[in-house]
């Protein structure tokens, strides 16, 4: 794949690189040198909280506004913080770039952090390291990096975010693909009553051993309040 990549700072000081390549997917990363490190004693948890609240609304965007705004054409807007930079990062189709970069823009120069948003960010129960499920899955022989995905567990769980664009699921059941061809996945969602139900499953499985020999992990996802004798009965 050809690419060429250009580096440069505009007069306002803002320092950009910029790389064209064949493909019908694009991508826009800002970097902001602001992180958990910089938070003084009484700030601790400052640059996640608002990292996680920029998307909660602008002076003329809603949440659900900036949510769907790349996600009705098939994007992902997402952000996250590490103990030097804050991230916000965007995926998309080429022809929608514009879109992208005005949305980017909006978020970074407009939030309005609404107080309502703010403290539903405070109010609900935040997972925690020890409510996490493990689940593995390699390829036979292989050592697992267990010690690595411990180290890691914490950080991803504070980055965590009531709110997920549907195109996650796509990298998990990516994330799991050991000898599969093509990530394996499902999602649907639709409204009930005021609320969005969400539905989502994705599983890793390929032929390994032998043609009648396999194995197959399937999990499935979702936020509707289901009566756990039920969800036996569906998923028998």
């Amino acid at each position: 794949m050809t690419t060429t990549q250009r580096i440069f700072t505009l007069e306002n000081g803002l320092q950009c690189s910029f790389q064209a390549q064949r493909s019908s997917v694009a991508h826009v990363v800002v970097a902001i040198r602001a992180g958990s490190r910089d938070e003084l004693d009484h700030q601790q948890g400052l640059a996640h909280f608002l990292e996680h609240n920029l998307f909660k609304g602008t002076s003329k965007r809603k949440a659900y506004h900036i949510l769907s705004r790349l996600d009705d054409v098939g994007g992902e807007l997402n952000a996250y913080t590490t103990k030097e930079e804050t991230i916000i990062h965007a995926s998309f189709l080429k022809t929608d770039f514009r879109r992208a970069l005005e949305l980017i823009y909006d978020v970074l120069a407009n939030s309005t952090f609404p107080e309502k948003e703010l403290e539903k960010e405070n109010s609900y129960e935040k997972t925690k390291v020890k409510d996490i499920l493990f689940a593995s899955t390699g390829v036979i022989g292989e050592k697992f990096p267990l010690e690595k995905i411990k180290t890691n567990i914490p950080h991803l769980v504070s980055n965590l975010r009531i709110n997920k664009n549907k195109l996650i699921w796509l990298k998990l059941a990516s994330a799991i693909m050991t000898t599969d061809t093509k990530p394996k996945v499902a999602y649907s969602e639709f409204k009930l009553g005021d609320k969005i139900i969400k539905i989502a499953g994705i599983a890793k499985g390929s032929g390994m051993i032998a043609p009648n020999l396999a194995t197959m992990l399937s999990f499935i996802f979702t936020n509707a309040d289901i009566n756990s004798n039920l969800l036996k009965t569906l998923l028998k």
